[in-house]
Order: C-alpha cells, then sequence, then structure tokens
C-alpha cells in the first residue's frame, strides 16, 4: 500500500483577527471601525488616538493588526495597514499571510 506524500501543514489563520485601530481623527475611526467590523473574519478589539496609547494598547490586548508600523511590530502585532490602504482586500490579504512588502 502507497503511502500519501507528506505534505508540511502551514499555520492555519486565526478564526478572527483582532484589529486595534490607531488614528487621531474621529472620522477615520469611525470609517476604519465600519470597514474592518464589517470585514468577515475582523473585529475591533480597541481603539487610540496616540501613539503612545496604541503602544499601550498593543502591548495588552496582543492585536493580530495594528495600523502604526514601526511600534506595530515591537509590541508583537503581525501586520499593519495604513488608513489610506485600508479595504477589504487588504484585510482579506492579512487573513491569508499574502500581504505584500511594507505590510
Amino acid at each position: 500500500m502507497a503511502g500519501s506524500p507528506h505534505t508540511p501543514h502551514a499555520e492555519a489563520p486565526p478564526a478572527v483577527v483582532d484589529v486595534l485601530v490607531v488614528d487621531d481623527q474621529e472620522p477615520y475611526l469611525s470609517v476604519a471601525r465600519f470597514v474592518v467590523g464589517s470585514t468577515p473574519g475582523f473585529r475591533v478589539t480597541g481603539e487610540a488616538k496616540t501613539g503612545e496609547d496604541a503602544v499601550a494598547q498593543a502591548a495588552a490586548l496582543r492585536p493580530g493588526l495594528v495600523d502604526l508600523p514601526q511600534d506595530a511590530r515591537t509590541s508583537g502585532a503581525r501586520a499593519y495597514v495604513h488608513k489610506e490602504d485600508l479595504a477589504p482586500d487588504v484585510l482579506a490579504a492579512v487573513m491569508t499571510g499574502e500581504l505584500p512588502a511594507g505590510f
């Protein structure tokens, strides 16, 4: 009986990606909250209006996604998305791990 070829198992993406939304302007926070909340597989886990608050919340909440590039990586987030890039297709790329360079 022939064995099946061994396929390495990639780490499965989480069922839901927790997102920390960061911006100093309430209109953007509202838009980001809406985009994230209406994209399947993502939920807003926290919001911050300052960089300092974002770093503290990221360290405490350990979100999977933040839109604050440098501090996001050092606080444990797996990816970040700039507000100019926030869209359902970009969030889907976060979920599958297929983000282009720079994210």
